[in-house]
């Protein structure tokens, strides 16, 4: 950055904005320094090789804790299933109950008498 702050001082001299060209160059440098790190990354990626010493091992140690899982009988199926009618009266919500809220300039319902903002509403 340095050396690019040098050289466009005698862009100045070529009728130029050297405030302009010194951003058109930094973006370029800045391009340039992204394309090197996304080559470096990719080459980087493709070196990478996964050793398992232990391939043997760690297939066991997975089948032990596959069959440590305890499947349940019916995988996903239950009884509620047969008859969805029973399941539908079984399961009926509550309706949400509306609260009336208190305005500031309401008396406080704490019962000191005073507004709801110089109360309770702080």
């Amino acid at each position: 950055m340095d050396e690019l702050r040098r050289g466009i001082g005698l862009r100045a001299i070529g009728q130029k904005d050297p405030l302009l060209e010194y951003q058109f160059e930094s973006f370029s440098l800045f391009q340039t320094m992204l394309v090197q790190i996304r080559e470096g990354i990719t080459e980087f990626a493709l070196k990478v090789s996964v050793v398992n010493k232990d391939k043997e091992k760690s297939r066991t140690n997975w089948i032990e804790s596959r069959d440590a899982l305890e499947i349940p009988d019916t995988l996903g199926y239950s009884e509620d299933m047969e008859n969805p009618g029973t399941l539908a009266t079984a399961q009926k919500t509550q309706p949400i109950v509306n609260v009336n809220k208190v305005g500031r300039n309401d008396p406080c319902p704490c019962g000191s008498g005073k507004k709801y903002k110089q109360c309770c509403g702080r």
